[in-house]
């Protein structure tokens, strides 16, 4: 088994170690939850599944709002995505693209 502690604290000093971290690490919702609390960035790296996942991405943005950049684009149009994301950083959807931002 893949230690998740060692791959947390390795991306916590250098985000450019998130590109070489196990498959199987991103696809673990709760690996990817600890990822980000050290680099909100990280959620890139998350497998697909989890960045179409509704209930795993508002847990996600509630913790970090910036991660709605990296969601699947059919959730960053979601309201309750973007209200989750704007409560935890007002921040949030300032790189999200024009398109996105002026959806109803």
């Amino acid at each position: 088994r893949i230690d998740a502690d060692f791959a947390v604290a390795a991306i916590g000093l250098c985000r450019s170690s998130a590109r070489h971290i196990a498959e199987e690490l991103w696809a673990d919702g709760d690996f990817v939850l600890q990822a980000l609390a050290v680099d909100p960035s990280a959620f890139r790296c998350a497998a697909w599944e989890l960045r179409l996942d509704r209930g795993f991405v508002l847990r996600a943005v509630r913790a970090h709002g910036r991660v709605v950049e990296h969601v699947a684009p059919e959730l960053q149009i979601d309201a309750d995505i973007l209200c989750a994301a704007l409560r935890s950083d007002t921040q949030a959807l300032k790189q999200l693209t024009l398109e996105s931002r002026s959806d109803p």
